[in-house]
């Protein structure tokens, strides 16, 4: 069961008729999850968005991250 649109707060997007939104965290609230699926219509044709964000091997000592220039 998904959210409205009006209930989600985005009542001014249109075409858009479900908002799901569900988010997975550790007991220490870190998200590690993200799950997003949007349904609606656009130029007469339906649309479905899932879009899925998965957080692996987090603080891992062997990910680095090098300072853009």
């Amino acid at each position: 069961a998904g959210t409205s649109v009006e209930e989600a707060g985005l009542g001014d997007v249109d075409g858009c008729d479900s908002l799901n939104l569900d988010v997975w965290v550790t007991e220490n609230g870190i998200p590690v999850k993200m799950v997003v699926s949007v349904a609606g219509e656009s130029e007469g044709s339906d649309i479905n968005i899932h879009l899925e964000f998965n957080i692996t091997d987090l603080n891992d000592d062997s990910i680095t991250i090098d300072r853009p220039i």
